[in-house]
């Protein structure tokens, strides 16, 4: 039996995100990759936890739609506002298979003001990066490894959120409708 896994994104650091968590979590399984770009239907730069997962839950529900899979995955990253009022950078992670929806959120961190300043005026997260340090397209290994110096990138960040929404695929009897 193939596993067939759709990531609904064609960007490389969501992609190697997807693939290690799946590779780590059913290693014993045969599985196979395939990306579509599906829409978000969200600003490109979501602005809210809620906005940040309609943008995951979209993408979902669009590459279901077109694409056959055993299972859909899918990253949204997207900014909101921690109880102190700082900008954080997050992603939300939806993986759908069959008629089985687990949700889950990568760890988030904190955005530098003028960034958050950019972002507020409506500049996109990756762009307004790529103006304050002055890199061309800082989406390549994510704006998470530029502020750790390289040590996190977009990937890892985001891989862990991947492996926990697995957690209901993996434990099927824990997660049933009749308890």
């Amino acid at each position: 039996f193939l596993m067939r896994i759709v990531i609904t994104s064609s960007n490389v650091e969501k992609i190697v995100a997807v693939e290690n968590a799946f590779k780590s979590c059913f290693a014993s399984e045969n599985l196979t990759f395939a990306t579509f770009n599906a829409s978000s239907g969200v600003d490109d730069q979501p602005m809210s936890a809620a906005d940040t997962l309609k943008g995951a839950m979209n993408r979902i529900d669009h590459a279901s739609r077109e694409c056959a899979g055993d299972f859909f995955a899918s990253i949204e990253g997207g900014v909101d506002h921690d109880e102190d009022g700082q900008m954080i950078g997050f992603a939300c992670v939806v993986v759908k298979s069959g008629n089985r929806i687990s949700k889950s959120k990568s760890a988030s961190f904190p955005l530098p003001p003028k960034i958050a300043e950019l972002i507020r005026s409506g500049v996109e997260l990756g762009v307004a990066f790529n103006m304050v340090v002055r890199r061309q397209n800082s989406k390549e290994g994510g704006n998470i490894s530029l502020l750790t110096n390289g040590a996190l990138s977009r990937a890892a960040l985001y891989q862990p959120a991947v492996v926990t929404a697995l957690i209901p695929f993996m434990n099927p009897s824990l997660f049933s409708q009749s308890s």
